[in-house]
C-alpha cells in the first residue's frame, strides 16, 4: 500500500502547479484531477465493501441541513440509516491546502499567496470523518433510541434496495430497520437494545449528568474499565432514552479508524492531529429557545472517553501532537491530557496554539501554522466535518461551513470526486 512520500511534510509551503491568476483552487484541481491522488478509505471490520462504495459514490451534490429527501430530483440514493453507516467509513486524503483555516466571525481562510507566478500550498492529511449526526432526530437518534419493545440485533447485512425502491416509504423504512438491527448487533455487548420500559431509573442520566459521568470516567477510571462502564447506560432527553453505549462505541470506531489509517500512511513523518468538534451535528442535545448548548460538550466528552479507551491498548506511535479546538468546550483540555496520560510522547495543545496571530505571520509568507515542539517535519491532520448525504466539499461555497472552506481552497474535492475510477482502490479495513 502506498504511503505519504517520506520527503514531504506540512511544516513549510511549496510552489503548486496552480497559476496565480487561476480561479479558486478547487475548480482548478477538478479540471486537472490527475494531480490529486485518490483517498485511503479506512473502514470498520463489519462494513461490507458494497456499502462503502455506495456511500462514497452516491452522495447528492449538496446536503445543507437535509438528509434523505423522498422524490428529490435527481432522486436521493442514501437513506438515513445508510448515513449512520458512513461514520464507520473514513477517507483520508493527501491534500494540498492553499491557505490555513481561520475563524473570523465565520469560516475563512488565510491565503498563502504566490511565488513566481504560481500559488503556494501546504501538504496536509485531510480526514473526511463523518461525525455522529445529531443535527436532528432523523439519523443517529433513530439508531440509539429505545422503543417500546426490545431490538434484537442481526449479524446479516440486508440487501440494498435500488434507488427507485428507496422512494417507497414502506420499503425504505423496512430496509433502515434491518440496517439498524445490523448496527445494534455490532455496537452493543448484548447484541440488542432493551425495551424502554424495562430500563431501571438507576441506569438513566440527564444530559448534564451524562457530561459529569463521562468526566468522572476519564479522570478516575482506567482505560480498560471504560467499555464496561458504558454498558446499560442511557441518556434521558426529550422524553426519550438513548443508548450511551452505542454512542461511545461509534466514537471508538471513528477514532480507531482514523488512527489506524494515519499510523499506516504517515509512518515515516508522524502526524499532528487537530480536531474541530462540530456544533451543528450536536444540536439535538441543546435546549430549544435558550442559549444553553450542552450538545457539543456532550459529544466532545464521548469522543475523549473513547480516546482514553483507545489509548489504553493502542500506542499511537506516530502521533506527535493532539490538538483540540476548545472554543465551545472550555473544560475539555484537562480531560484530553488525562486521556492521553499513558502516552507521554503525545504533546497535547489547544488548536489555537498551533496557529499564531495573523498580523504577526503575514510578514513571513509561511501561513499561520507553527508546528509544535518536536513535530516539525510531521504531517498536519485537519478535518472538514464531512457530510454523509451530500458532496458539500465539492459544491458548497467557501464561507458556508468548514466543509465548504476546506473544499474551496484545496485539492480535496478532486481526490474525493464521485466519478473517479480509482476512488475506492485504497480500502484499509480495521481488524475485528
Amino acid at each position: 500500500m502506498a504511503t505519504v512520500n517520506p520527503s514531504i511534510n506540512s511544516s513549510s509551503l511549496f510552489r503548486t502547479s496552480v497559476p496565480t491568476k487561476s480561479e479558486d483552487p478547487r475548480a482548478w484541481y477538478l479540471r486537472n484531477g490527475q494531480i490529486a491522488k485518490p483517498p485511503w478509505i479506512v473502514v470498520s471490520h463489519f462494513v461490507p465493501d458494497q456499502i462503502c462504495r455506495h456511500l462514497m459514490r452516491k452522495k447528492k451534490n449538496a446536503a445543507i441541513a437535509v438528509k434523505f429527501v423522498k422524490y428529490n430530483d435527481p432522486p436521493d440514493k442514501i437513506t438515513n440509516m445508510e448515513g449512520v453507516l458512513h461514520s464507520f467509513i473514513t477517507p483520508i486524503v493527501n491534500t494540498t491546502m492553499h491557505g490555513d483555516y481561520q475563524w473570523q466571525g465565520g469560516h475563512g481562510i488565510y491565503e498563502f499567496g504566490s511565488r513566481e507566478g504560481y500559488q503556494l500550498g501546504r501538504r496536509v492529511l485531510l480526514s473526511a470523518l463523518v461525525q455522529q449526526d445529531f443535527e436532528d432526530d432523523k439519523v443517529v437518534v433513530r439508531l440509539v433510541l429505545l422503543e417500546e419493545t426490545q431490538v434484537v440485533g442481526s449479524s446479516k447485512f440486508p440487501q440494498i434496495p435500488d434507488t427507485q425502491a428507496k422512494q417507497n416509504d414502506d420499503t425504505r423504512r423496512h430496509y433502515d430497520r434491518q440496517l439498524r438491527k445490523y448496527l445494534v448487533y455490532h455496537l452493543t455487548s448484548s447484541h440488542s437494545l432493551p425495551a424502554a420500559g424495562s430500563v431501571s431509573s438507576t441506569s438513566t442520566m440527564s444530559v448534564s449528568q451524562t457530561i459529569q459521568f463521562l468526566a468522572d470516567t476519564i479522570e478516575h477510571h482506567s482505560g480498560g474499565d471504560i467499555d464496561a462502564r458504558m454498558r446499560n447506560r442511557y441518556i434521558h432527553h426529550k422524553n426519550s432514552l438513548l443508548s450511551l453505549e452505542i454512542m461511545f462505541r461509534t466514537a471508538f470506531h471513528q477514532l480507531r479508524n482514523e488512527f489506524f489509517g494515519l499510523e499506516k500512511v504517515s509512518r515515516a513523518q508522524g502526524y499532528v492531529y487537530t480536531f474541530n468538534p462540530p456544533a451543528i451535528f450536536a444540536r439535538f442535545f441543546n435546549s430549544p429557545g435558550t442559549r444553553v448548548t450542552p450538545g457539543t460538550e456532550l459529544m466532545s466528552r464521548i469522543h475523549v472517553v473513547a480516546l482514553k479507551y483507545l489509548a489504553s491498548f493502542v500506542s499511537l506511535r506516530g502521533c506527535r501532537c493532539f490538538a483540540w479546538s476548545d472554543f465551545s468546550s472550555p473544560t475539555i483540555m484537562p480531560l484530553i491530557r488525562k486521556a492521553l496520560a499513558g502516552r507521554p510522547h503525545i504533546v497535547v495543545r489547544r488548536m489555537s496554539e498551533l496557529f499564531i496571530d495573523r498580523g504577526i505571520k503575514q510578514q513571513s509568507g509561511e501561513g499561520l501554522y507553527v508546528p509544535p515542539e518536536g513535530a516539525r517535519g510531521a504531517m498536519l491532520v485537519i478535518h472538514n466535518n464531512s457530510d454523509a448525504f451530500g458532496q458539500n466539499i465539492e459544491t458548497e461555497w467557501s464561507g458556508g461551513s468548514l466543509d465548504g472552506v476546506i473544499g474551496s481552497y484545496s485539492s480535496a474535492a478532486a481526490s474525493l470526486l464521485r466519478q473517479r475510477s480509482d476512488l475506492c482502490d485504497n480500502i484499509i479495513r480495521t481488524p475485528a
